[in-house]
């Protein structure tokens, strides 16, 4: 994958503002995102012009901006939209867990699943 990185500095933190909207902490974001550890994500966020994104964690951030377009596609209400990933749900890709649940699992292709489940839908 090739990126521009200067892009992607300036994607995360829209990236954060969408998770805090999807009530996460900042340890949760930086697991999300792919970061060592909350601390990074604070420098990160702080400089992002500084940081050399990986492959990774582009396509993580990709990620969680195609789940917040398609929820805000699929829901006409925000709030509704922005509060469906910590509810629990019965469909049988996430097994009675909610999509932050399962995305919390940590792998990139928990991400991928809750993003293609969502694509589905539309």
């Amino acid at each position: 994958m090739n990126f521009d990185n200067s892009k992607a500095a300036l994607a995360v933190q829209g990236v954060c503002k969408v998770l805090s909207k999807w009530k996460c902490s900042d340890q949760v974001k930086a697991e999300l995102l792919g970061f060592v550890s909350e601390e990074e994500l604070k420098q990160v966020i702080s400089n992002p012009d500084d940081h050399i994104f990986t492959t990774e964690q582009v396509e993580r951030m990709s990620y969680v901006l195609n789940i917040y377009r398609s929820l805000h596609t699929i829901f006409s209400q925000s709030k509704q939209a922005d509060e469906w990933v910590n509810k629990p749900n019965a469909a049988k890709t996430f097994g009675g867990q909610s999509a932050l649940g399962l995305m919390k699992g940590g792998a990139l292709s928990d991400l991928a699943l809750v993003s293609n489940y969502l694509k589905s839908l539309f």
